[in-house]
């Protein structure tokens, strides 16, 4: 008979006979959580003592993880920590967390005294900005041009270089609040033809 149980350890048998095989009674017959007295009284035939032991059944700890958010973005995916908030320690099934939306089980090692969770996450695919009506090739009377800084599914950022001035690569960067990866557009620059 131990002095300590874990509530998922429930229920204790009170054996009605000691090592010894004196029978008798406990009181109270049934061990719950938290910690008690329990009295094991000899039956009369028996020329024994009364024994009194102090049982102590801790409840079941919920893991936490406060850290852990519910939605992420496909580039900010987080690593499952297999230590919780409180130092309970285990393992996540699956054990990484990828694109879509699944449950994570966290089960806390054996001998620990400590329920297993659940969690739904959902990570984003990142998006990829779209400017239909952007055009790669301008003539030079046209420019400067300037570059929407939202993009056709309300995606905003910035451009490098701001305008188009020149023949060249320019990177819309979404922002840092958006799930969307970076675009590169390549744009032409025709120079005024000369007529002959």
């Amino acid at each position: 008979l131990a002095g300590t149980y874990c509530e998922d350890e429930l229920p204790v048998t009170l054996s009605l006979t000691d090592d010894n095989n004196i029978a008798g009674t406990w009181s109270p017959s049934t061990v719950s959580i938290g910690t008690a007295d329990y009295t094991f009284t000899p039956a009369a035939t028996e020329c024994a003592t009364p024994l009194t032991v102090s049982i102590t059944v801790d409840p079941l700890a919920t893991p936490v993880f406060a850290g852990l958010a519910g939605t992420y973005c496909e580039d900010a995916i987080p690593t499952l920590e297999l230590t919780d908030d409180n130092s309970i320690a285990g393992t996540w099934s699956p054990a990484t967390v990828t694109v879509g939306t699944a449950n994570y089980t966290f089960t806390p090692a054996d001998g620990v005294c400590a329920s297993p969770l659940t969690v739904s996450i959902t990570v984003d695919p990142l998006a990829t900005p779209v400017f239909a009506d952007l055009a790669t090739t301008y003539c030079a009377d046209e420019l400067p041009v300037t570059l929407p800084l939202i993009d056709d599914n309300d995606i905003d950022g910035t451009w490098s270089p701001t305008t188009v001035t020149a023949t060249g690569d320019y990177v819309f960067t979404p922002a840092s609040e958006e799930c969307a990866s970076p675009l590169t557009v390549s744009i032409t620059v025709d120079p005024l033809a000369t007529p002959v």
